[in-house]
């Protein structure tokens, strides 16, 4: 399978249990459902009770899985936490999303490069037909196998490029994707089924190589905090706009929005005669437009090196219905 396709997979999973669990720098999170959260305003600092501790030392946690770099080594599989001197539980939603990240960490390249030549070049990359056949029929499998090169003319020896693969008939309006195998030595295996007769062509393209994908990755986490979020306060007209975020510092009372179950925590400094049930909307604004890739990542992410179509040693094929098949 091919990183995206990993990470697809993993984050189907992902998505259906955790959706609200990591904004990264670029997501706005919409306005805290009064259905599904509790809005209640409290004074700095907070209640010194029991309850109370566990909430904060949660919020703590989430705070640095959500917004913060992810550190997989420092985010193991252990069940329990230090907080104040006191070794708390980890709970399992915490240690599920832990899991998660850990996996998805290892399916991304971890590569630097030192010119642009060393990255791969898709225009140098080429595909050829695995035991090419006189006959094809509707039903049969092949595969096309796909070795990678440098600018330099070089053969890649890591996997990790962003592939995408499909075979298609203009005149009956079908298509297919391939499924990709990274054998992770610069070679890959992509499998094809014929679902239909008539003249199949091929279509393979690089989206980003392996160099990119790594550089993105490690992009996403750096940098949080550089979003500033406003929540829109309104009542009988009147309209109050508050600093809003996952951790806010001072000593003014703050409105926080919680949902205990998907342990999920956010705050707006409270208006004054306003209660916390008021809130309507959500703003956000960058305020840091640093960019975390150096000049040379910066060369693979530019227009004439995104999505380019691998040459092919074979053309079309003709695919036939062949008795039962």
């Amino acid at each position: 399978m091919t990183i995206l396709e990993k990470l697809d997979s993993l984050f189907e999973i992902f998505w259906s249990k955790l959706t609200r669990h990591l904004h990264t720098p670029a997501e706005v999170p919409q306005a805290p459902s009064l259905h599904h959260t509790i809005a209640t305003s409290r004074r700095r600092p907070g209640a010194a009770h029991k309850a109370g501790k566990q909430r904060r030392f949660m919020r703590q946690s989430l705070r640095h899985r959500r917004a913060g770099p992810i550190n997989c080594d420092a985010v193991q599989d252990h069940e329990i936490q230090k907080e104040e001197g006191i070794w708390k539980e980890t709970t399992e939603l915490q240690l599920e999303v832990n899991k998660i990240l850990n996996k998805i960490d290892t399916m991304i390249p971890k590569i630097t490069f030192s010119h642009f030549d060393n990255t791969t070049d898709a225009r140098k990359s080429m595909a050829t037909l695995v035991n090419p056949r006189d006959k094809y029929c509707v039903g049969d499998s092949l595969v096309v196998k796909v070795d990678m090169f440098d600018h330099l003319g070089k053969r890649k020896t890591h996997g990790g490029d962003f592939l995408m693969a499909r075979i298609f008939s203009s005149n009956v309006k079908a298509g297919a994707s391939g499924k990709i195998e990274d054998l992770e030595n610069g070679t890959y295996n992509i499998h094809f089924t014929l679902f239909w007769p008539g003249v199949v062509n091929f279509s393979i393209h690089m989206i980003h190589p392996s160099e990119g994908v790594s550089a993105l990755w490690q992009a996403r986490n750096k940098g949080y905090g550089y979003v500033n979020y406003t929540g829109k306060f309104l009542s009988h007209g009147k309209v109050a706009n508050m600093k809003c975020g996952f951790n806010l510092n001072g000593t003014q009372e703050l409105c926080e929005y919680s949902d205990l179950k998907e342990e999920e925590y956010f705050y707006c400094m409270k208006p004054e005669n306003m209660s916390c049930g008021l809130l309507v909307q959500m703003m956000s604004l960058f305020v840091d437009s640093h960019s975390y890739l150096s000049d040379s990542e910066k060369q693979l992410f530019n227009s004439n090196n995104i999505r380019i179509e691998i040459a092919k040693t074979f053309g079309a094929i003709s695919v036939s219905k062949c008795g039962s098949k």
